[in-house]
């Protein structure tokens, strides 16, 4: 199958991508055992597609997905159980987790098919309930497949401790039949006219923020610094009600708005006069109406689409809109 928008744009940029994940940690009963816990997760790879998703280039040099056959992947491969006392300490249980989730990431690979880890963490006795963290290829997965998998293994493990055949619902449009459509969309007329909206719309000056490029052999994460800022309930109040109300907006909209202000100012501040403001936006992507009978609610894996926004506040006094004047709108 194709891939995404969003992965074709991931993959043109270069760089090493097997550790790119996401994770959810799950509670699991005490009484879990491992073939229990094999037999459920094997349950739910089997019922989504792209958990079983291998990445390799086509006949034609291309990016492509691959799913394998329905019972092909031993998910016992999958799992690391790592038995701890129960009276382990908060301190020395990250340690030890953290060394895990390094570890299960260094194993992830899309070209094998390696698109998840199950770290079971499993407390002495019965008295505490042990810890699934699952972290998964963000090319499978994103924040909505969580809310499909996570119940999905709480079903299969109770019809599973029942005696019971698991029996999850069935999944609307796949991922293949959504890619396809995708890339057919992309080729229709109407699309096409739009290219000169989407050339119009970055046409114009975008210069860096900062004094260079980004460099991945030194910003990494080791050496990133952050800054927490506490908002008074006023202000958001204000942005999450106020706003909205009074311009018939999103917040969205007024939180791009504020940022918008922010960066004009910034670039004002250190000599570069440009009205307007570049940014990338990200949605869920799972906008089922552009296929005709798409049902997504079921499909796990990545969607997120992204595209630009310019904010252009030509004309605008922003110093005055900062200071609740005239310029505010």
């Amino acid at each position: 199958m194709p891939l995404t928008p969003v992965m074709a744009g991931f993959l043109a940029g270069g760089g090493d991508y097997r550790t790119f994940n996401q994770s959810v940690p799950v509670q699991v009963p005490a009484s879990m055992d491992a073939e229990l816990l094999r037999a459920t997760i094997a349950a739910v790879v089997d019922q989504h597609d792209m958990l079983r998703a291998t990445l390799h280039r086509d006949e034609n040099g291309e990016w492509v997905f691959e799913a394998r056959p329905v019972g092909s992947v031993d998910v016992a491969q999958w799992i690391r159980h790592y038995p701890v006392p129960a009276d382990i300490d908060d301190a020395e249980l990250n340690s030890v987790a953290s060394a895990a989730v390094d570890a299960a990431l260094r194993e992830l690979d899309p070209q094998t098919g390696d698109m998840v880890r199950f770290l079971w963490f499993d407390f002495a006795g019965d008295s505490r309930h042990g810890v699934l963290y699952i972290v998964g290829h963000h090319f499978v997965v994103d924040g909505v497949s969580w809310r499909i998998l996570v119940p999905d293994m709480a079903i299969a493990w109770s019809q599973l401790s029942a005696g019971q055949p698991v029996a999850l619902a069935p999944v609307g449009t796949s991922m293949r039949r959504w890619t396809h459509a995708l890339a057919e969309e992309a080729l229709a007329p109407a699309r096409s006219a739009e290219l000169d909206l989407w050339r119009d719309l970055l046409d114009v000056a975008d210069p860096l923020l900062g004094s260079r490029a980004l460099d991945p052999v030194v910003d990494i994460g080791s050496t990133m610094d952050r800054v927490d800022i506490e908002i008074p309930a006023e202000v958001t109040g204000a942005v999450l009600r106020d706003l909205p109300e009074l311009y018939r907006a999103s917040v969205n909209d007024a939180l791009l708005a504020g940022l918008a202000m922010a960066l004009v100012a910034w670039r004002r501040n250190r000599g570069l006069d440009i009205s307007s403001a570049l940014v990338r936006m990200e949605g869920h992507g799972r906008e089922e109406t552009l296929i005709p009978g798409a049902d997504l609610s079921r499909t796990v894996g990545w969607f997120t689409s992204a595209y630009p926004v310019r904010a252009d506040l030509a004309g605008i006094d922003v110093a005055d809109a900062f200071a609740g004047g005239p310029g505010r709108g």
